[in-house]
């Protein structure tokens, strides 16, 4: 059989349904069957829990609010769970039981069109949902999507508070309707935290404006006598057990450049907050939650309950006793005592249901964790892998085949989570590194596991640049370029890799070059911009043809200094050259690529022709492609509006996509899939041309990466539900049934006995390509299975439009053949078995043999067109800004409150500049008599991505440049590996 010819459309069938594609018409030269399922890593992590809450009945019954991955439901106290796929929302905040039956769920704003975040209802108990709508919205309050955070229910009542992006929304009835309050008046209108202490008595926080209180039910809001800012936690607030005029707020305090925990409390509903003195340090950069929660538990026998503090630093989980004097007034707490847990960044703790309550289940961004009483309380990791809390915020998989023992190994990244290392197909996962990572750099295909093949990353806590052997052995660092300025190593041959360089030393601002893994490093190629991710490789050929490599560049800003307008550029180095040469397409018809959640731009280069890109463009919102290497772009017939599902999803948000990770199949460029936020996946077998939705696929949230085992087994990678696995049958169907081997690079001999006469007469074929036939297994010369090697790719060929049904099964063992006597011999020694043929019962005619393993594609002679390539550097004579923080590794990311240098050339000289953070004023600066920039300012407190641009003081309308740098919590420790229990007493929570 040839190559997979490139064919009109798709048509996928039995399970694999198409969702729309209304422009074309269905032929069905190919079917693509296959389906979708989870492949979870059985790991000791499951991924970040924002929120628990438990049944007020039956402490067995539980939900999860997880912070990426939707909500999860456990029916036997934590120890198993379901995704509850009925709720259409994957970034929670909180979720709460109202009563047994009534259940609450906040969500942030998503992609649905007019908007999925808000408040979600269930009335059965958590199987049904039903999103809220406001029925009152006070004067001045202009809502869009709606994004909402903490729940607070008023004690022995259907009375319901929940803070808003816009305020606070309020409901007297159990939740059926609802009225927004207006808690700041104007600016940042922002509510994260709630606690209603009863009817009148309310207490909201936010980042923006800090603590207000009411004394109404929210018909006013006022200040409260206190200097309690930065409340950006859900569960910021809390009431006592013992009156309802206290409470509790652990909030940020800004000290240097980090931020500590602080923690108050009230005693006259929130009129006058009193400081605690010698509070657990913490960290405020830690990737949990801050929270005090209050229960009664006992100490010793024959004692009354007494009031129990467990108080949150985001990273570690303490306890105290609470002193109280004879008028029930706070007097003071207890020795303070660090609780031990296999986790830190602690986000939630929930208790049972007895009098007075256990601790029960504790949330970090690692999973979840059981309690366990004893002289030593503790907390062990429960629910996870494959038992159903598959959470993982997953940031990349990349895949291996080791060719000589026919071993298939992944590896995939985390937040929070470590990176992991499986050699047995996902099956174990024996291997990680670091606490949380990605920019895994592997080869697809290696000859044999003896010879030394080094895999790069980047791995936190610290993210640090590693070089690794197979399977993540022999971790060492990695040595990065001499300069002050440079991100992850890229691979673009087994001993060559670039790495960006700033101006600094013997080095340009632009790329290095290594070709003795860092020992020395010249330049590669010089340019002034600011890359958006690490380069991609289009093609490599150092001996025979130029390599080219792509890379996503922020190209300017629009007028607003919120969206940067992303494009990119080439590096093309002639085989005789020692460096490359950098080229800019002209990106004609294209606005700008989209950022995801993981900071890199979403593109995919065909490795059949590296002109050949596609890529969602966040400007003009459409799913684009260019055939020449980016000078111009059209649109996809059919594709927006099918991953749109006909306008139901928005396109993008800001700089976010709707698409988030693309990918051709390294085997066969005809196959290519994408994956959206919450659309689902979608796949093409005609190199991109049209398309199709892939049916259950909407579970597979949020995808960050595709490893091809073959071009029919894709491990798919997902922010917020871990990893899956998408499986499926190529079948090959012509009108009149080809040959296989009209290639003429294999040839089709009688199977022995079963040819039927001199010719040899057959009705269909199974075609092995990048592996061989390990055995089968035949009844009454009828084939049932066949085993081929790992990382084959399987393709039937048909006339009766139909799939023959045989089952394949990988292996790296030679299984023989079960059920026939001679077997056919290939008309070579050299040959290896690579199909075989049958009539249409299945019967077995023949087999088809080949000197080699056949490739599904032939890489094609790409002839370099004459261009007029402009060269000239779009910021040459221009200003650009740059971010520098201390952390460089992994482009520019800070730790919350951290001093960040802004620097930039090229501006008017001694001119006063005003230097602008998420649109608000941050510093003032004044460049110098050689038009530089050089300026501190400190990053924000909030998590994630932030946009930073300079103005003319004069002219602040108008952007000059900007940029974009994340912050983002620091890991203080691998995720509690190595930690011992410390010596504390029991806490005696009974």
């Amino acid at each position: 059989m040839k190559n997979l010819p490139r064919i009109s459309l798709i048509a996928l069938g039995l399970v694999l349904v198409v969702f729309s594609l209304a422009s074309v018409t269905f032929s069905l030269p190919v079917l693509f069957i296959g389906d979708v399922s989870e492949f979870q890593p059985n790991i000791p992590n499951g991924g970040r829990a924002n929120t628990i809450a438990v049944h007020p009945d039956y402490a067995s019954k539980i939900y999860v609010a997880s912070e990426s991955g939707g909500l999860f439901r456990s029916l036997d106290g934590g120890e198993h769970w379901r995704h509850v796929d009925e709720l259409p929302c994957s970034d929670l905040m909180s979720v709460a039981y109202l009563n047994p039956e009534i259940v609450l769920v906040t969500a942030l704003d998503d992609f649905k069109r007019p908007g999925g975040g808000g408040v979600w209802r269930s009335t059965d108990g958590g199987y049904g949902w039903t999103q809220i709508s406001i029925t009152s919205i006070p004067p001045g309050i202009t809502t869009g999507p709606l994004s909402a955070y903490d729940i607070s229910i008023v004690p022995g009542s259907g009375e319901i508070y929940v803070g808003s992006q816009y305020g606070v929304l309020k409901s007297t009835d159990q939740g059926e309707t609802w009225a927004f309050q207006d808690v700041y008046g104007s600016g940042d209108r922002r509510v994260i935290s709630i606690v209603a202490l009863d009817r009148d008595h309310v207490l909201a926080g936010g980042e923006a404006q800090g603590l207000r209180r009411t004394e109404d039910g929210g018909a006013t809001w006022v200040r409260p006598d206190t200097p309690i800012v930065d409340v950006r936690d859900i569960h910021a607030l809390s009431r006592s057990p013992l009156s309802s005029r206290q409470a509790f707020v652990v909030h940020n305090e800004r000290f240097g450049d980090t931020y500590v925990p602080t923690f108050h409390y009230t005693e006259n509903s929130g009129r006058t907050w009193t400081f605690v003195f010698g509070t657990p340090a913490g960290s405020g950069n830690a990737g949990g939650l801050f929270f005090a929660k209050v229960v009664l538990c006992s100490e010793g026998f024959f004692r009354d309950p007494q009031p129990c503090l467990f108080f949150s630093d985001r990273l570690h989980l303490s306890t105290a006793r609470i002193l109280t004097n004879f008028t029930g007034r706070i007097s003071g707490f207890d020795r303070w005592r660090t609780l031990w847990t296999d986790h830190d960044d602690i986000r939630d703790l929930a208790f049972d249901n007895a009098s007075p309550p256990n601790p029960l289940l504790l949330a970090t961004d690692g999973g979840l964790h059981k309690y366990h009483d004893g002289w030593i309380p503790y907390w062990t990791f429960t629910g996870g892998g494959r038992n159903g809390y598959n959470a993982l915020q997953t940031t990349e998989v990349q895949g291996q085949l080791v060719e000589d023992i026919l071993r298939y190994d992944l590896y995939f990244g985390t937040w929070d989570n470590s990176l992991w290392a499986s050699g047995d197909d996902g099956e174990t996962w024996p291997n990680s590194v670091g606490a949380e990572g990605m920019f895994i750099e592997a080869e697809k295909r290696i000859p044999t596991a003896s010879v030394y093949r080094k895999i790069n990353l980047v791995a936190c806590a610290d993210c640090r640049n590693i070089i690794t052997q197979n399977l993540f052995t022999h971790a060492a660092s990695w040595r990065n370029p001499p300069t002050t300025n440079y991100g992850p190593a890229v691979r673009i041959a087994p001993s060559m890799h670039i790495q960006g360089v700033n101006t600094s030393g013997s080095f340009s601002a632009g790329m290095a070059v290594t070709y003795d893994f860092g020992s020395r490093w010249q330049q590669y190629a010089v340019f002034g911009e600011t890359l958006r991710q690490i380069p991609k490789l289009g093609r490599t050929g150092r001996l025979v043809h130029s390599t080219e490599i792509y890379a996503a560049y922020r190209a300017s800003f629009d007028r607003s200094g919120l969206i940067e307008v992303v494009k990119l550029l080439r590096l093309s180095q002639a085989p005789s050259s020692p460096a490359a040469s950098v080229i800019r397409p002209y990106m004609r018809n294209f606005g700008g690529l989209g950022i995801n959640v993981r900071d890199v731009a979403p593109y995919a280069i065909d490795p059949g022709n590296y002109w050949h890109i596609i890529a969602p463009d966040v400007i003009n919102n459409k799913m684009m492609e260019t055939v020449d290497g980016g000078d111009n772009w059209h649109e996809i017939p059919g594709l927006t509006d099918l991953v749109t599902d006909h306008g139901r999803f928005r396109f993008s948000k800001g700089m976010s996509p709707l698409v988030t990770a693309l990918s051709f199949s390294p085997q066969n460029p005809d196959m290519v899939i994408l994956g959206t936020v919450e659309g689902g996946l979608y796949i093409s077998t005609d190199n991109g041309h049209s398309w199709a939705g892939i049916a259950d696929s909407r579970r597979v949230t949020h995808p960050t990466g595709f490893a091809w085992k073959n071009a029919g087994d894709v491990i798919v990678s997902t922010w917020g539900r871990g990893l899956w696995r998408l499986r499926g049958r190529l079948v090959e169907i012509t009108d009149d049934f080809l040959h296989p081997c009209r290639s003429g690079l294999c040839d089709v001999s009688p199977w022995p006995g079963m040819s039927g006469g001199e010719r040899l007469r057959f009705d269909g074929s199974l075609q092995v390509y990048e592996g061989r036939i390990m055995g089968a297994s035949i009844n009454n010369g009828v084939l049932k299975e066949v085993f081929v090697s790992n990382g084959s790719s399987v393709v039937f060929g048909t006339e009766n439009k139909q799939d023959p049904g045989i089952k394949v099964t990988e292996t790296n063992k030679v299984v023989g053949f079960n059920g026939v006597g001679t077997l056919p011999q290939g008309p070579q020694r050299t040959s290896i078995m690579t199909g075989v043929v049958f009539d249409r019962e299945n019967r077995l005619k023949g087999a088809i043999f080949a000197n080699k393993p056949l490739m599904m594609y032939q890489p094609k002679e790409i002839v370099e067109q004459e261009r007029n390539l402009n060269t000239k550097s779009p910021t040459e004579g221009k200003p650009y800004v740059r971010v520098t923080a201390r952390n460089n590794v992994i482009g520019s990311v800070a730790e919350p409150g951290e001093t960040i240098l802004v620097t930039s050339p090229n501006l008017a000289r001694n001119t006063d500049i005003t230097i602008y953070i998420d649109n608000r004023p941050a510093a003032k600066a004044r460049t110098n008599a050689q038009g530089d920039l050089g300026a501190q300012v400190r990053a924000p407190a909030e998590f994630g991505r932030h946009t930073i641009v300079i103005r003319y003081s004069n002219d602040e309308q108008n952007v000059i440049d900007g940029a974009m740098f994340r912050v983002r919590p620091r890991d203080d420790m691998e995720a509690g590996k190595g930690r011992r229990a410390p010596a504390v007493q029991r806490h005696g929570a009974r």
